[in-house]
């Protein structure tokens, strides 16, 4: 008789220990102990990590955090009229109760529509000045002597009216901003009597 048939700890013993009945590999309760303590170290790495840079490393001031660019507003976005959620971006950014101070206390202000005609039939702030944004490049001398106007541009749900922002700043307009969430979070947070759409 062999004596490593006898003996656990020969390699045919750990062989024969590591097959199941269909003679796949099988872990010994060893390996797998191995693999357990390995992904529980792995995970605390991973913590700290994280933990790590997002409280001990500096941030990038030119990077955003949120999904569509630009630092966030230390502002309670709920009692501004925004979703908790909302990525606010205070460099480009108003919000609704902003706007609306602003109409209350007769402020001065340019409001721009930039939404189709079909848009802003269903609902419009007045007063206001509609060009649609497909419009807007040759229309631009229509806005010409406001270039250092309060220009708060509109749209459905605040996307367009971003690009517009844009827009007019690249062309010398130095104090324009895109209302947050659109018409459609005006009217929800403001003034309901608006069809949202």
């Amino acid at each position: 008789m062999d004596k490593s048939d006898d003996n656990p700890s020969s390699d045919h013993g750990a062989r024969q220990s590591q097959t199941d009945f269909a003679g796949g590999w099988h872990p010994t309760f060893a390996s797998t102990k191995r693999y357990l303590i390995i992904g529980a170290v792995s995970f605390v790495l991973v913590i700290l990590l994280t933990t790590f840079r997002s409280h001990v490393l500096p941030t990038n001031p030119n990077k955003s955090n949120t999904n569509r660019g630009g630092p966030m507003s230390m502002i309670n976005l709920v009692s501004e009229g925004l979703p908790a959620n909302y990525p606010f971006q205070s460099d480009w950014e108003v919000t609704p109760r902003h706007l609306k101070q602003l109409m209350d206390e007769q402020g001065d202000y340019v409001l721009l529509d930039v939404r189709l005609p079909e848009e802003y039939k269903i609902s419009h702030i007045e007063p206001n000045t509609f060009i649609p944004m497909q419009e807007l490049a040759g229309r631009l001398n229509e806005l010409h002597g406001r270039e250092d106007d309060h220009i708060i541009v509109i749209c459905r749900s605040g996307q367009r009216s971003l690009q517009v922002a844009e827009f007019l700043r690249q062309h010398d307009f130095t104090d324009v901003h895109s209302l947050a969430g659109g018409i459609n979070q005006w009217a929800a947070a403001i003034d309901t009597s608006l069809p949202q759409y």
